[in-house]
C-alpha cells in the first residue's frame, strides 16, 4: 500500500473535524499531488494503456494530462493555505464554527496521532475559538470566512476528482486485463479445436470468447 492509499484509509477513520484540520489537509494534498505525479508517468509510460482508449492518442493524452492539472490545483491549494489568514485562522475557524456539531479532537505532537476531548475540553476549545473570531471586525471575518470555506471546497473537489481519477485508471486497467486474459483463453482454445475439430465444448468455448473480445481487440 502506497502513501495516498495510507492517507485515504487513514481519513475513514478521523473525526470531521480531524479532516478539517489545516496540516491534515496540507498532508493530503500533499500525497495525492505526489500520487498524481508518478500515476502521470505511469501512464505515459504505459503503451497498453493505449488501448484501452480504442488507440486515440489524444484522448489518452487527455486523460493523463487530467492528472497534472490535479497535482497543478494541489499546488494552489497548498499555497492559499500557507497564506497568512488562512494559516492563522482556518482551524479557529472551523472549530468555532462547527464545534459543538461535532467531535473535536486534540493533536498530540510527539505520538503524532489524534485523542479524544473530555466534553469540557472540547467546550473550552470551541469558546476560545469562537472569542478569536469575534475579536475580528466584520469585514475581516467575512474575509476569514470566504477563504476557509473555499479552501475547503476546493480540497473536497480534488479529493473527489482524485478519487474518480483513480477508480478510471483501474477500471482501464482491469478491462486491459481481462482483454489479455480472453486472447489467451482463445488461443488455448482454438489449439484444441484444431486438435480435435469434434470437441464441440472447446468449440462453444472458443466462439464464447471471441464474442467477449472488444472491436479494439480486432484492429490490434
Amino acid at each position: 500500500m502506497n502513501k495516498a492509499e495510507k492517507a485515504r484509509n487513514l481519513r475513514y477513520r478521523r473525526p470531521a473535524l480531524a479532516m478539517m484540520r489545516r496540516d491534515s489537509i496540507v498532508d493530503e494534498i500533499m500525497e495525492i499531488s505526489e500520487d498524481c505525479e508518478s500515476l502521470e508517468y505511469a501512464v505515459d509510460d504505459d503503451e497498453k494503456l493505449l488501448d484501452a482508449f480504442d488507440g486515440d492518442s489524444d484522448e489518452a493524452f487527455e486523460f493523463k494530462m487530467r492528472f497534472s492539472d490535479l497535482a497543478y490545483r494541489c499546488e494552489r491549494l497548498q499555497e492559499a493555505l500557507y497564506e497568512n489568514e488562512v494559516n492563522e485562522h482556518f482551524d479557529d475557524f472551523f472549530v468555532g464554527l462547527l464545534g459543538r456539531g461535532y467531535e473535536i479532537v486534540g493533536y498530540d505532537q510527539f505520538q503524532e496521532d489524534y485523542f479524544h476531548l473530555t466534553m469540557y475540553e472540547s467546550q473550552f476549545a470551541n469558546e476560545i475559538c469562537k472569542k478569536r473570531l469575534m475579536s475580528m471586525t466584520k469585514e475581516q471575518l467575512i474575509a476569514v470566512a470566504g477563504q476557509c470555506i473555499g479552501s475547503m471546497m476546493s480540497f473536497w473537489d480534488i479529493r473527489h476528482s482524485y478519487d474518480c481519477l483513480k477508480s478510471t485508471l483501474d477500471i482501464l486497467r482491469d478491462e486491459r486485463a481481462e482483454v489479455m486474459k480472453n486472447v489467451k483463453g482463445i488461443s488455448e482454445a482454438y489449439d484444441e479445436v484444431q486438435e480435435n475439430p469434434y470437441n464441440r465444448e472447446a468449440g462453444n468455448l472458443y466462439r464464447s470468447l471471441l464474442e467477449r473480445l472488444p472491436d479494439v481487440a480486432w484492429v490490434q
